[in-house]
C-alpha cells in the first residue's frame, strides 16, 4: 500500500506535461497545452492539458482527470501502478508497497488491451455502426448503463478497422498479435 502522504507527493512533484508528451504530442496553447485527443478520433485539437492546475480536459468526448487517470486511461494501468510510473519520472523513492512492480515490457501490451477497449466501446456507441449491435442489446434487456458498467463493445464487419485505427494510434502489429 502506497500512503496518501506520498501519492500527494508524487502528484506535487509531477510534471503532467512531461508525462502525458511521453504518449501525446502537445503543443504550446497560451499557458496551456493541447493535442488531439488520444480517447477518441477527431481532427481538430480538443485535448487540453492544464500544467497551472495539474489536470487535463477533451472538450469533445469529455474525458479529464489527473496525471495517475491519464495513465490509467491511456495504458491500462491501476492506480497504484499509476503512482508508481510518476514517482519512478519524478524521483520519488515508495516504500513498503505489495505486489511486484510492473515489467516495462508489458507497458505496451497495456496500452494496446487500453486502446482495443476504447475502439469496441466506441463502434458500439456509433450512431451508425454500432446499430445493429445496440438493437440486440436492448432486445436482450441490456442498456446503456448496463454495457457501460461491463465494458462492453462491438466489433465491426470491416475486418481492418482495428488494425487501422491502432496503426493510426502508433501501435505495433507485433504486440496486437
Amino acid at each position: 500500500m502506497i500512503s496518501d502522504e506520498v501519492v500527494e507527493e508524487v502528484r506535487r512533484r509531477a510534471d503532467i506535461v512531461a508525462i502525458i508528451s511521453e504518449h501525446v504530442p502537445l503543443k504550446r496553447a497560451g499557458k496551456d497545452y493541447r493535442a488531439r485527443c488520444p480517447f477518441h478520433e477527431e481532427r481538430t485539437p480538443s485535448f487540453y492539458v492544464v500544467p497551472s492546475k495539474g489536470f487535463y480536459k477533451c472538450f469533445g468526448c469529455g474525458e479529464s482527470g489527473d496525471v495517475f487517470s491519464f495513465l490509467m486511461k491511456r495504458l491500462g494501468l491501476g492506480f497504484m501502478d499509476a503512482v508508481r510510473y510518476v514517482a519512478e519520472r519524478v524521483g520519488v523513492e515508495i516504500r513498503n508497497t505489495q505486489g511486484p512492480d510492473e515489467d516495462e515490457g508489458l507497458r505496451a501490451f497495456h496500452e494496446a488491451n487500453a486502446f482495443a477497449r476504447r475502439f469496441f466501446e466506441q463502434t458500439l456507441w456509433h450512431p451508425e455502426r454500432g446499430r445493429r449491435a445496440r438493437e440486440y442489446l436492448a432486445s436482450r434487456g441490456i442498456g446503456e448503463a448496463t454495457a457501460e458498467r461491463f465494458g462492453l463493445g462491438y466489433a465491426p464487419d470491416d475486418r481492418q478497422a482495428f488494425r487501422t485505427a491502432a496503426a493510426q494510434h502508433g501501435l505495433d502489429e507485433n504486440v496486437l498479435v
